[in-house]
């Protein structure tokens, strides 16, 4: 079962998206900011809805949690944002 939460006011961006995957961490929001701070929109697949707290920041487009990192579960997440990342993502 996936679970998408956008978040509040979603910036607008020309930019493709890159996706960032990982737990709930200092690291990944680290990885977020530095890419956010470079007008890169940010498009994070978590494992937990329980971690929705940790993964806050700003430039945070939207949030995909899954719950198992099967191949074929993260396949299907990841086709679920290709109209959203665009031409060339």
């Amino acid at each position: 079962m996936r679970e998408i939460v956008g978040r509040v006011g979603e910036r607008e961006s020309r930019q493709a998206p890159v996706v960032v995957l990982g737990s709930a961490s200092a690291t990944l929001l680290g990885v977020v900011r530095g890419f956010g701070r470079r007008g890169i929109p940010v498009l994070v697949i978590s494992g937990s809805p329980s971690s929705a707290g940790a993964l806050r920041s700003r430039y945070i487009k939207r949030c995909y949690f899954i719950r198992t990192w099967s191949s074929q579960e993260l396949a299907a997440v990841l086709e679920e944002i290709g109209p959203e990342a665009g031409e060339n993502p």
